[in-house]
C-alpha cells in the first residue's frame, strides 16, 4: 500500500486518497512529526472534502486538540448531515472540554441514525 500511495503521489502530488493512505499507514508509535507534515499537505489541497474530517480526527489523536476542533468544526459546517462528521465533531468538542456542546450533536445523531452505535457510547461518556 505504501508503494501504491507513493506512485499515486508521483502522478498527482495533491492526491488526497494517497496522502490519507500514508497517514493511516503510520505506526501507532514513533515519529509523529512525519504525520504532521502529511496533515499540512492535506490542508493545502484545495477542496479536500471528506478528508477534512480525517485530518481533524488524526490531529486529535496526536494531541493537537485545538487544531482538531477547528478542522472538525469546519468539516461539520460543510456537511451537517454527514453522520460521521457529526460524530467526530462531538468527539472533538468533548476532547476540547466542551462537553455540553457535544451532547446535543450526539442526541440529534441518535435520532437521525438510530442504528449507528458510535453516538450512543459517546453520549453515555458525556453524561
Amino acid at each position: 500500500m505504501k508503494r501504491e500511495a507513493e506512485r499515486a503521489l508521483a502522478l498527482d502530488p495533491h492526491n488526497v486518497d494517497a496522502l490519507l493512505a500514508q497517514l493511516f499507514l503510520s505506526p501507532p508509535f514513533g515519529r509523529f512529526v512525519d504525520d504532521v507534515a502529511i496533515i499540512e499537505r492535506i490542508r493545502q489541497v484545495p477542496g479536500v472534502g471528506d478528508a477534512q474530517i480525517y485530518v481533524g480526527w488524526y490531529s486529535r489523536s496526536i494531541g493537537q486538540v485545538r487544531k482538531s476542533l477547528e478542522e472538525t468544526e469546519r468539516a461539520y459546517r460543510l456537511d451537517v448531515l454527514n453522520p460521521m462528521s457529526a460524530n467526530l465533531v462531538g468527539l472533538a468538542r468533548m476532547a476540547a472540554g466542551r462537553v455540553a456542546e457535544a451532547v446535543p450533536v450526539f442526541e440529534d445523531l441518535m435520532a437521525r441514525v438510530p442504528d449507528m452505535s458510535f453516538p450512543v457510547a459517546n453520549v453515555m461518556r458525556a453524561k
